[in-house]
């Protein structure tokens, strides 16, 4: 069984703010441990919040 973590919103504003700055999710994704699909899909979720 595979245990999912939970992250922070401010976990989550902190990587899409690098991800932007860089302009690639994926160095990003490969620093912070996480899989890219995780910061596109929190980008998506993101902008359907704002």
């Amino acid at each position: 069984m595979v245990k999912r973590n939970r992250y922070s919103k401010e976990f989550k504003t902190e990587v899409l703010r690098e991800a932007r700055e860089v302009g690639n999710a994926v160095p990003v994704a490969k620093k912070h441990g996480i899989d890219v699909g995780l910061i596109y899909r929190w980008g998506k979720q993101s902008e359907h919040c704002e």
